[in-house]
């Protein structure tokens, strides 16, 4: 059984239109007319519930954000902000014997926040996070600003129009 998303009726319960994914979602969210997914495998995808989804795993644009998976979706106005986990190769398996077997990794929080202009998904300024961003959510009354949180307590508003202005708070 493949992966699917499906839109349902609200007012009647029935599947209105089904699309296969070629990953795990684990990010929806609503910009503008299209619906926007973050997957398990890094990538951001924009799907059109309009015009049936019919291309390729369901999008109608698609773009890496991070190397593993994305924990974080968040959409404003024209902007898709995305916090997610990277690679980091494991130093001690950097000896010859490591090599000639396969890369070692693992998954680490990336301290990047990705940032992406919903109109023609092109990527924009990331907004660096060193304590590495746990969440992240936007300010409903101001599309450009965004709050992100890490695990520790640290939160950082950014103005994406203007990232030289932002806030350091710690909880």
């Amino acid at each position: 059984m493949g992966l699917e998303l499906a839109f349902i009726s609200t007012m009647t319960g029935a599947v209105i239109r089904q699309a296969q994914t070629s990953s795990l979602l684990t990010h929806l969210e609503l910009s503008h007319s299209f619906l926007v997914s973050g997957s398990s495998d890094g990538y951001v995808r924009i799907h059109d519930p309009r015009t049936g989804m019919g291309r390729s795993g369901g999008a109608e644009n698609l773009v890496k954000a991070h190397a593993r998976s994305v924990q974080g979706l968040q959409t404003a106005g024209s902007y898709i902000f995305t916090i997610g986990m990277g690679e980091r190769y494991d130093l001690d398996c950097m000896m010859i014997s490591c090599l000639t077997t396969s890369r070692q990794s693992r998954p680490f929080p990336d301290p990047l926040v990705k940032v992406y202009d919903v109109r023609n998904m092109k990527a924009l300024q990331p907004i660096p996070f060193s304590a590495g961003p746990a969440f992240i959510h936007t300010n409903p009354m101001l599309s450009s600003s965004l709050a992100i949180i890490s695990n520790e307590g640290l939160i950082n508003v950014v103005d994406v129009s203007d990232p030289a202005a932002n806030e350091f708070y710690q909880v």
